[in-house]
């Protein structure tokens, strides 16, 4: 009898500090393999920063809603990071191609933890200079006490 659990989703896990890239290189990824990669959109109780779109950048909803979804069981992950709630609902994921998307360590602990999932991790790094002018350039009137925190 074989008991080995097939991998139903391939998850390639975008993970790094604030400012470190990893947006961008989700971008790149997308923009030169349209066809082997599927963008995993998120979703966050965090209220949307300037120049993000629903349902494009998060899926934002409200904190009833993200706890409804927990407890159906219809997050493959959850996390809170800075008193916001972020996680991946299973209807964010494709068996077709390699899903990529932005994690916390804690959602990748999660995700290492699911039979369902074949996981690559990508660690991103930046100096803390690189990363405070990103989180600064990221918007015209950026939340100054959000970066700090």
């Amino acid at each position: 009898m074989n008991t080995t659990t097939k991998k139903s989703y391939k998850i390639l896990a975008l993970m790094g500090p604030s400012g470190s890239g990893k947006d961008t290189v989700l971008k790149e990824v997308l923009k030169k393999n349209p066809n082997d990669f599927h963008k995993i959109i998120n979703c966050t109780t965090r209220p949307m920063r300037e120049g993000e779109v629903n349902g494009v950048d998060y899926f934002f909803i409200s904190p009833e809603t993200f706890a409804e979804q927990v407890l159906n069981f219809d997050m493959i992950e959850a996390t809170n990071f800075n008193d916001w709630f972020y996680g991946t609902s299973k209807d964010a994921l494709v068996n077709n191609a390699i899903n990529i998307g932005v994690f916390s360590p804690e959602a990748v602990e999660a995700l290492l933890e699911s039979p369902e999932i074949e996981l690559m991790v990508l660690e991103l790094a930046a100096s803390d200079k690189t990363r405070l002018l990103r989180q600064l350039n990221r918007e015209a009137n950026p939340n100054v006490h959000e970066i700090i925190r």
